[in-house]
């Protein structure tokens, strides 16, 4: 909770306007776990100050700092940065982990929420994947925002494309773009962004500029091979891109994962790499449609291999 949060951490946390009178103690309960609750006035900040009783110590367990001891809680992706730094994804939060794998710091969000601006104030509400460019700049899949978000060197975050708490499937720029729980997302080598749109069961395409465009798929949830404007996808949660254009796509639902060929600017042919298509023992090895790959999630992919 955020009341326990703030309790190991030492942070001041935001006290819901019903709570404003209510007075609490801190005791040691039976388990040995320290119980604390808020004490709050006519602010809508609480601080909290633990103090010890005899024969017990207290120490911070810090939301980053050391590897080690930085909580790390709930990742749900991470991504190598040029710098050779890390950027993951814990909760609603944005984190790095550093290059020399020593320290992990904050970069932006922490609150469940919707909010644009400076690190510290920008929410997140479950976002599902991370992409970068060569300059350190961050773009978030915000899934249950439906929105897709930027975030610059300096941890500000703005929102790329989509309308907030906005559900659809609408091609358009900026805000005018409509997307459903978008969930993986690459930069390709074109310079576009790249987005499994997941519960719309399509593949995007987002302009650094926020021009959204639909690149394979026809938003009817099954299987199907070819064209990529007849292609089908059951709610494809991440993707790889290849020097090529290429792009890898795990059909989370059908179980397969899928190809997309570049052909000049556009999607190509769509077709199946690998993957029976079978919910089956994840251990079933083989080559192609005899593997069993059941609900693949995160892609990296390493020259030939993914």
């Amino acid at each position: 909770s955020a009341v326990n949060q703030a309790a190991v951490t030492g942070e001041s946390i935001p006290v819901d306007k019903a709570e404003e009178d209510s007075v609490f103690a801190g005791t040691i309960n039976d388990t040995g776990m320290l119980e604390v609750r808020v004490s709050a006035a006519a602010s809508n900040t609480a601080t909290l100050t633990v103090t010890a009783p005899a024969g017990v110590t207290l120490s911070v367990y810090p939301l980053s700092g050391l590897r080690d001891q930085a909580r790390i809680t709930g990742v749900t992706t991470i991504d190598q940065l040029a710098d050779g730094s890390y950027a993951l994804i814990v909760g609603n939060q944005l984190k790095r982990l550093s290059a020399d794998r020593l320290s992990i710091t904050p970069v932006a969000g922490g609150q469940t929420g919707y909010a644009d601006g400076p690190a510290a104030s920008a929410q997140f509400r479950n976002p599902g994947g991370i992409a970068h460019d060569a300059s350190g700049v961050l773009y978030i899949a915000d899934t249950q925002n439906h929105v897709i978000r930027r975030v610059a060197v300096d941890g500000t975050v703005s929102t790329l494309a989509g309308s907030a708490g906005q559900n659809a499937n609408t091609d358009g720029t900026g805000s005018a773009a409509r997307f459903n729980e978008p969930q993986g997302i690459v930069l390709g080598p074109d310079g576009d962004l790249y987005v499994a749109d997941k519960s719309n069961h399509v593949i995007r395409r987002v302009t650094t500029a926020g021009v959204v465009t639909t690149y394979a798929g026809n938003g009817t949830a099954g299987f199907v091979n070819g064209a990529a404007a007849s292609a089908q996808f059951r709610q494809p949660t991440a993707l790889a891109a290849a020097a090529n254009g290429d792009l890898i796509v795990s059909d989370s639902i059908n179980h397969r994962v899928r190809r997309i060929l570049r052909s000049g600017n556009a999607a190509g042919v769509v077709s199946t790499l690998a993957g029976s298509g079978a919910f089956t023992n994840p251990g079933l090895d083989g080559a192609g449609a005899s593997a069993g790959i059941p609900n693949p999630g995160s892609l990296v992919l390493q020259g030939n291999t993914v």
